[in-house]
């Protein structure tokens, strides 16, 4: 069984949204939250969230002796993923795969990281989630001096 901090690890992998990944799963985003959070899940949800990720090519490590669990990619699927990164960017994208929904107002964002900077997290988040459809996408910006 998946816990959540391997639930959001594999939903970072395959560089998905919360919001992406419940629109997939056809379930409430609320409900990959509070599982990412550390809530108890339904079975039933864990297994359809992880057949969902595998889909993906995210595969999940069982603990054992020699690690604990964790997420990778299934043989094959970086290199999928480098070469579809690497057709975005050609197709006028940003260089990191993101499309900007909003391109001005992720413009100003990296062009004024020190005012990110003084944004609280959610904040941030909102603001990046509005901006690039991914609420971490300007977390790097931030932490610049």
């Amino acid at each position: 069984m998946i816990t959540g901090d391997q639930l959001r690890a594999a939903r970072a992998l395959a560089r998905l949204t919360i919001q992406e990944l419940a629109d997939l799963a056809v379930i409430n985003k609320m409900t990959i939250v509070r599982i990412e959070a550390g809530a108890r899940a339904n079975r039933l949800t864990l297994l359809h969230l992880q057949e969902i990720l595998e889909a993906q090519g995210i595969a999940f490590i069982e603990a054992d002796d020699h690690g604990g669990s964790g997420v990778r990619f299934k043989l094959g699927v970086e290199a999928d993923l480098a070469r579809k990164k690497k057709s975005a960017t050609d197709d006028g994208e940003a260089g990191d795969g993101l499309k900007a929904l909003y391109p001005e107002l992720a413009d100003f964002w990296i062009e004024h990281p020190e005012a990110l900077a003084r944004l609280s997290d959610e904040g941030r988040r909102t603001i990046s989630e509005a901006a690039l459809g991914d609420p971490r996408a300007l977390d790097d910006l931030a932490a610049r001096p």
